[in-house]
């Protein structure tokens, strides 16, 4: 076994593929986002985070923010008659009715006059919008930092840097005179296409094209955004350790099919609590393959859950990466395959020895009809071959190597 680097930008681009691979193109938007969510360990809280940096990201939010002195000195106006009463002073043209009326009540005063100046205001519907995406942008910062914690003090060049100025820029833009007095109002499709017609619709195209992202991320769930999504960003913010137990997921998922099985394509089972699964076919055999949570039938006896639950003690997490059982002549067998990502690839094998050990003792009422291999402990590096036993270790380049022999003996 030899120690290599660890490339984030290589093992992003090897993914940015294969998390598509098996989920269905003819599931909903929401089904799909949720399974690619899913992949990525993200709840449903993280699934709307990551929606809103990927809009943040976005180049039509930069290019807005940058169009902004050019834009302020252009904005669309509509003209307001503002009645206004004063002595002598005329600004506007005088209404002799009301004027009249005005002198009476103040002791016919004869340099007293009532006029309806023009006032500009700014309350049109290219503000309007304007105001909205604004408010979107600097809402949508917000709750990003807040979720992943994300500070003033970030890099300067990395997501959070770019996701704390850009959410900054939004809100001094809001706060300028002339959008402080647009009142906020729903933005309706008649009040879009309005915009979209208007004579200053070349000026608001930027407006207009942030507005249009904004939908795609969040009302429309358009299946290119969310691809979009998951790629460029959820990718980006997703830690090396879960980037490789993705990598090592799909790499067993490849090997199956070279090995004669038919893999389908993701599905949740379970209740509240989904879990993600795939299901392969070979001949007689079934194998169900379940990632990162592990279903109710393995778990429910759980002398690790009970000891912790029996002393009042929160459960808390621990579970394989990739869980797989194969059917075949009603007799169903278990392999755990758990994943570690160490500079020294000797303190992986290490570890995921120690962590199979421990999974086969938790989950003994299910793992004692085991036969043969039962755990392979996947570990970042290269040329660890595989050797016969009740757990294989092996590094990514000879996982199918593993899988070969798990499934010749079971």
């Amino acid at each position: 076994m030899i120690s290599i680097p660890w490339s984030r930008s290589e093992t992003i681009k090897d993914l940015r593929e294969d998390i598509w691979r098996y989920i269905s193109a003819q599931a909903e938007p929401q089904e799909q986002l949720l399974q690619a969510g899913a992949l990525l360990q993200l709840n449903s809280t993280d699934i709307a985070v990551l929606a809103g940096v990927h809009f943040l990201e976005s180049d039509s939010v930069q290019n807005l923010l940058d169009k902004r002195q050019y834009l302020s000195r252009r904005m669309a106006t509509s003209s307001v008659d503002e009645e206004e009463l004063s002595h002598a002073q005329i600004r506007g043209p005088i209404v002799w009715p009301r004027t009249y009326g005005a002198r009476t009540a103040h002791g016919w005063s004869s340099n007293l006059y009532v006029t309806t100046p023009v006032r500009r205001a700014f309350q049109t519907p290219e503000n309007e919008l304007l105001r909205h995406v604004l408010s979107s942008i600097d809402i949508t910062a917000a709750r990003v930092r807040r979720h992943l914690g994300w500070g003033t003090n970030t890099l300067e060049e990395t997501v959070g840097a770019r996701v704390h100025r850009r959410g900054e820029a939004a809100g001094s833009w809001l706060r300028t005179r002339q959008l402080a007095e647009v009142e906020p109002k729903p933005i309706t499709p008649r009040a879009v296409h309005a915009v979209r017609s208007g004579r200053k619709r070349q000026v608001y195209q930027e407006v207009l094209d942030v507005y249009d992202q904004l939908q795609r991320l969040v009302e429309r769930l358009d299946r290119q955004a969310i691809r979009d999504a998951v790629e460029q960003t959820g990718l980006s913010i997703t830690d090396d350790n879960c980037l490789f137990e993705l990598l090592i997921f799909f790499k067993t998922l490849s090997s199956l099919s070279g090995q004669g099985w038919h893999v389908g394509n993701f599905s949740f089972v379970g209740g509240v609590q989904k879990t993600l699964s795939i299901r392969c076919q070979r001949e007689d055999e079934q194998l169900e393959v379940w990632y990162q949570r592990p279903p109710s039938e393995l778990s429910r006896n759980s002398i690790r859950t009970d000891v912790l639950k029996d002393h009042g003690v929160k459960v808390g997490t621990t579970r394989p990466d990739v869980i797989m059982r194969r059917s075949k002549s009603g007799i169903a067998r278990w392999i755990l395959i758990e994943c570690k990502r160490y500079d020294d690839p000797n303190n992986g094998a290490r570890a995921a020895v120690t962590d199979l050990l421990a999974y086969r003792r938790s989950f003994n009422s299910e793992l004692i009809h085991s036969v043969g291999t039962y755990g392979i402990g996947a570990v970042w590096g290269a040329d660890l071959s595989p050797i016969k036993g009740e757990i294989i270790l092996a590094t990514p380049d000879k996982l199918a190597s593993a899988l070969a022999i798990v499934f010749e003996n079971l």
